[in-house]
């Protein structure tokens, strides 16, 4: 084990109801892509000797952790309180004392929201380093009317905790992009990271589906599935979501639309560790989402060597690399899907190209490093 005090000691800060679930590896009520890349990174930091701890929010759970090295801070419990009052004179004071208890030489998260601002200026007073990376493509749009996915009320916060970080990462360049649009500054790239599996597999239409996975949200556009589904009579489709907070009336619609819908079948919400045999079983993934990040569904697709066919291309990247196909109608996606599923052999060809991928540009020994390297960066500089 390497020496930890040699290391700069990093704090992750993620106060959704799912991290600590996540963390303690509990069954959560539903799958969350940012829990699990920051638990993934966390877990590996650790391994390698780094002092890490996590800035969670407080729902009355223990503050424990599966790995035995990793420290738990409990601060507040995220609540709805439109006028911000008991935030400020409760909740933030909270969020603080659990930084300060954290004693961190940097800070981390990944995603935006209210506390991003409070963040980066705790950070800026203790003269600690403060990193921030983007989960979405909403996030550098925080301020955007009918772009940004926050409250009003939290849309400067953001905006400010963002600017003000000392480092700004990107998922992709046209997260890139849009930060230096919006916010008015560089970024670095930091790919996803993916654990694996990495296996290609041939076809069996047997056994095979064609498959879509996600959070039941709105942003995320389920019910296009279903009327996918029914243009495509002859071919069995599968779809693997949990309810979202916010969105219950949503998940209920689809429940109705997949019962008119005799070749696709819902599976509600599936555990984390019990997803990976539908990838296995699946021929292709489709995503209908208006906006995204770098979706873990991508990755774990390709890491099983299956095509995507998505309405939401990061950085251009589905195109560029031929991990599948682009579509911008509900017609391209289907005559998208079409095409693959009775095409094997192209099916079988992508596969092997996006398993090389996954392991060339998101293996954790990549991504693990690159963290190393802007950490001790900072450290350097600080």
């Amino acid at each position: 084990m390497t020496d930890r005090s040699s290391r700069p000691a990093v704090c992750f800060v993620g106060t959704g109801p799912v991290v600590p679930k996540v963390l303690a590896a509990e069954a959560p009520d539903q799958i969350g892509g940012a829990e699990l890349q920051l638990k993934e990174i966390a877990f590996r930091l650790a391994d390698r000797g780094w002092p890490i701890s996590f800035v969670v929010g407080d729902y009355g759970q223990e503050a424990t952790c599966l790995h035995p090295d990793i420290r738990i801070i409990k601060a507040h419990a995220p609540h709805d309180d439109k006028s911000g009052l008991q935030f400020l004179t409760r909740d933030l004071p909270r969020f603080w004392r659990a930084l300060g208890a954290a004693e961190a030489d940097i800070y981390f998260q990944y995603g935006v929201g209210g506390l991003t601002g409070p963040l980066a200026w705790f950070a800026r007073r203790r003269r600690r380093r403060f990193v921030f990376w983007m989960a979405s493509d909403s996030d550098p749009q925080c301020r955007v009317p009918g772009a940004s996915r926050l409250p009003r009320s939290q849309r400067w916060l953001a905006y400010q905790g963002m600017r003000q970080a000392d480092v700004l990462l990107a998922q992709t360049t046209g997260q890139q992009a849009l930060a230096q649009q919006h916010l008015g500054r560089d970024s670095e790239i930091l790919p996803n990271i993916w654990p694996g599996p990495y296996e290609l597999s041939p076809p069996d239409r047997a056994r095979e589906s064609v498959l879509w996975v996600g959070s039941i949200r709105s942003v995320k556009r389920p019910l296009l599935l279903p009327e996918i589904a029914r243009a495509l009579p002859d071919i069995p489709f599968m779809m693997v979501g949990g309810k979202s907070r916010g969105d219950e009336a949503l998940y209920d619609q689809l429940v109705a639309a997949v019962a008119e819908t005799p070749n696709l079948d819902f599976r509600g919400f599936v555990p984390p560790n019990e997803v990976d045999r539908y990838y296995a079983k699946a021929a292709l993934l489709v995503c209908t989402s208006a906006v995204e990040g770098f979706p873990n569904t991508f990755l774990h697709a390709w890491g099983r060597g299956r095509p995507v066919v998505t309405t939401y291309d990061p950085g251009k990247l589905v195109e560029r690399e031929r991990l599948g196909q682009a579509a911008e109608s509900l017609a391209e996606v289907t005559a998208a899907v079409r095409r693959l599923w009775r095409d094997p052999a192209l099916c079988l060809d992508i596969g092997a190209r996006a398993v090389q991928y996954v392991q060339t540009h998101h293996h954790p020994e990549i991504i693990i490093s690159q963290l190393e390297t802007l950490f001790s960066r900072l450290s350097t500089t600080s």
